[in-house]
């Protein structure tokens, strides 16, 4: 009995945008700095959001964002500490 073998773990990111679903959002992406957060702040470039990198290490936010930007998106790297209450609030005046 032949087995189909499985799919690879992960396709091959491209920060180039792909179809634009999302051109008038803007993604807040908390915890973007790095892992999980940042693959998904990638993502929603990749789908024409402006992305906010929301993370409480301000350079892991600031490399993101510029990787980001760099790849000609629009992306601006915000230092929080989603569980302090007055961080979180900057988050909508930024």
């Amino acid at each position: 009995m032949s087995q189909t073998p499985p799919p690879p773990a992960s396709a091959p990111r491209s920060d180039a945008p792909s179809s634009g679903r999302l051109p008038s959002l803007v993604a807040i992406v908390t915890g973007g700095g790095s892992g999980f957060g940042e693959a998904i702040a990638h993502t929603f470039h990749r789908e024409g959001a402006k992305v906010v990198i929301a993370d409480r290490n301000a350079a892991a936010a600031e490399r993101v964002a510029a990787a980001l930007r760099s790849a000609g998106g629009e992306a601006l790297a915000v230092p929080v500490e989603v569980t302090v209450s007055a961080d979180f609030g900057r988050l909508g005046d930024e």
